[in-house]
């Protein structure tokens, strides 16, 4: 691939590049709201202003999942004003719509629809701001099915990947055009794995093969991003999207070259977002490509700048020293504000107040000062007064005992995936199993640490890796008091021994297993409790005193069921045998005469009955419980004793016999009897489900 281009006009496609246009990022703020509208803007119209065939985007149109309606009105506003032009299409889409569209109802682009006059098209995949939601679609398909721009590289599968490209043609010049949507990077990092990422492609030599991507290409762990090893050999140029730094020319890769637009809006204050932004003309001939970056003039300068103590030149033991720093710091800012002021008496398109942001590394014995008094001296001045500065701590060097070697860990990182495990075990398995003797744990085991973690992870035990720990180092000291060396090197001889001898019986002894550690832990987590665990502990003893006091209300209640069961069908023979029924005026009679003598045999257990379930509903009674399980033991006491002494009460009204209607009046009674008496006593307010009955109270007689 040769890195120049000598084709007709009629053969060359013309694209313009841009990535990360962020549409909407701080749209609320007062100072910042337009900047990714008139960068977007300015994008739009240098496609207008070069007459490109299409405008390729990598990403984040949107900064939000749900734009808001003012971000999409202006979107639409802008795409309607620029790419709907007299501009004529000089290009054929070779390729099948129902294959490059199928997420749509239009299965053609925007250009191809005879209803819309389109100039410039603009393509574009997904990104991770703008990615899809729970219905499978995102903003990016609105604009799609309103035939504002070509949303491809949209798909559906969790498992496999098979990225189908785009053919453009234009005179003697065919363009495969390659892309699919932002994937979690570990997900597809693995798919890639297990070479579950197909490139469908008829002639790859016959076509120039560009390939969009929009994932992480910095490494920020084993597999939170794509390595370039990944992507195929047949590519001749990879636009990657996602990252904010800018690179201003392509960079060869062995097989291909890489682009890198960036962001056109600084979304962070980090120093990757500092400087220029740029959008790329690329013009395409053939097997041949030439790049132009065109840098942007209406984005806001950001200055990112790091500070150490050393280079400022003020001596660390001097007086007043968090002073000096500051006014440094102050005179540093002012030193660039007039910077500014240079590069925008030049360029007079760009936002007035710069972006500015100053690292200060300082160690922990400084004294810092207040960040949001440093930058009220600059309100009005630049466009983040109060993150204008932040402190960078230097943290401690810690002397590591043992290393890491990763070209072992990544090889037991590929091995596991080779083998589709996907749990984090099987890879540091996998790691020691290869590594030798001197980068194994002496110590402490892995099966040990392992069943640990689980523990902690899946069944919650937060003393599990501890009490691990403690273990195995314990059996280890032990082990060497018996051994009794003399000087530090044979204790390092008695560790390697110790070592060894647990690999080799590893496949049948398992020094710390799930079940051992579980009972362990039960049984001495009572051992060095912190605050949060005693509190936890007296909760679940008040919760048993609870259940058992409930129970005691259950089985008094059946006492009670049984005396009242008792008393009512003795009162109903007493009324019989001593009080005529026949009148309405016997009945009467005969009603408080059982009604006495229920009470007097009923009162010692009714007493009894009362305080237990004073003492549950003190401590389940509205708010002031102590907490919802014993609220809920008070009540559901209260209706198991209410619902149970309400049992004696008999279905129809028999002669003799108390009615529903009688024992509702009794307690009524009993309750006006026990007010009459004593007044500001503590009370259980206790009421069945039913409607038919009223509420009534039970007193607790020993108290009065």
């Amino acid at each position: 691939l040769k890195y120049k281009l000598k084709m007709t006009r009629e053969s060359k496609i013309s694209i313009l590049v841009a990535t990360d246009i962020h549409l909407g990022f701080e749209e609320r703020s007062l100072i910042r709201g337009d900047d990714s509208f008139k960068t977007f803007e300015e994008v739009l119209s240098i496609a207008q202003r070069k007459k490109v065939d299409f405008i390729l985007l990598g990403g984040d149109l949107f900064h939000d999942n749900k734009p808001s309606r003012s971000t999409v009105y202006r979107c639409m506003e802008l795409i309607r004003k620029y790419c709907f032009c007299d501009h004529q299409v000089k290009f054929q889409l070779l390729s099948n719509g129902e294959v490059d569209f199928y997420h749509s109802t239009f299965k053609h682009a925007n250009f191809q629809d005879s209803h819309l006059k389109v100039g410039i098209p603009i393509f574009t995949i997904y990104g991770n701001h703008d990615d899809v939601a729970g219905n499978g679609l995102c903003a990016v398909d609105c604009f799609h099915a309103c035939g504002l721009v070509n949303l491809f590289g949209k798909h559906e599968g969790v498992e496999e990947l098979n990225v189908v490209p785009l053919i453009v043609k234009k005179g003697s010049t065919k363009l495969a055009l390659y892309g699919f949507g932002n994937v979690r990077d570990e997900r597809l990092h693995r798919m890639f794995s297990k070479g579950k990422v197909t490139f469908s492609s008829e002639d790859p030599e016959s076509c120039f093969n560009l390939f969009v991507i929009h994932q992480n290409r910095a490494q920020h762990s084993l597999s939170n991003y794509i390595p370039i090893s990944f992507i195929p050999d047949m590519m001749d140029l990879v636009i990657w999207g996602h990252e904010h730094k800018p690179l201003p020319d392509p960079e060869w890769h062995e097989k291909f070259y890489i682009m890198q637009p960036g962001s056109t809006v600084a979304t962070s204050l980090s120093d990757g977002e500092a400087g220029p932004k740029y959008c790329y003309l690329l013009h395409i001939a053939g097997k041949e490509f030439r790049s132009e970056k065109i840098e942007l003039t209406t984005n806001r300068l950001f200055y990112f700048e790091d500070i150490t103590l050393d280079n400022t030149g003020i001596p660390p033991d001097s007086a007043d020293l968090e002073k000096k720093v500051e006014k440094y710091c102050v005179e540093h800012v002012e030193s660039l504000l007039e910077k500014c002021k240079l590069t925008l008496e030049e360029e007079m398109d760009r936002p007035s107040l710069p972006l500015i942001r100053l690292r200060l590394h300082v160690n922990h014995e400084f004294k810092k000062f207040s960040v949001k008094q440093f930058g009220k001296q600059f309100v009005d001045r630049v466009a983040n007064s109060m993150d204008l500065l932040i402190f960078a701590t230097k943290r401690d060097s810690v002397s590591m005992l043992t290393t890491v070697d990763k070209k072992l860990l990544s090889a037991a990182v590929r091995k596991t995936s080779q083998d589709a495990c996907e749990r984090i075990e099987a890879v540091v398995e996998k790691y020691y199993e290869s590594a030798g003797l001197f980068m194994q744990m002496m110590v402490h085991t892995e099966k040990g640490m392992r069943e640990a973690v689980k523990l902690y992870t899946d069944k919650g035990e937060t003393n599990a890796i501890e009490m691990v720990v403690k273990n195995q180092l314990e059996k280890v000291q032990n082990r060497i008091k018996q051994l009794e060396p003399e000087d530090a090197s044979q204790v390092t001889e008695y560790l390697v021994d110790i070592r060894e001898k647990r690999n080799a019986k590893k496949s049948t002894d398992v020094e710390v297993n799930a079940d051992n550690l579980a009972e362990n832990i039960s049984n001495n987590i009572t051992i060095e409790k912190c605050d949060e665990v005693s509190r936890s502990t007296v909760v679940e003893e008040n919760v048993l005193n609870n259940a058992t006091e409930s129970d005691k209300c259950n089985a008094l209640a059946d006492q009670i069921v049984d005396i009242s069961s008792a008393s009512n069908t003795d009162s109903s023979d007493a009324a019989e045998t001593e009080i005529p029924t026949t009148t309405r005026r016997g009945r009467r009679q005969g009603r408080r005469a059982s009604r006495k003598r229920s009470l007097c045999r009923s009162d010692e257990m009714v007493n009894e009955t009362a305080e237990i379930t004073v003492n549950v509903s003190k401590r389940g009674r509205g708010r002031g419980g102590r907490n919802v399980k014993q609220r809920r033991a008070g009540k559901t006491a209260n209706r198991k004793i209410h619902q149970r002494d309400l049992l004696t009460v008999p279905s129809s009204p028999v002669e003799g016999e108390l009615t529903s209607e009688d024992m509702i009046t009794q307690k009524m009674d009993f309750d006006q009897e026990s007010n009459n008496v004593t007044e500001h006593q503590p009370t259980t307010s206790m009421t069945t489900r039913s409607s038919q009955y009223k509420r009534f109270k039970i007193f607790d007689s020993d108290s009065e």
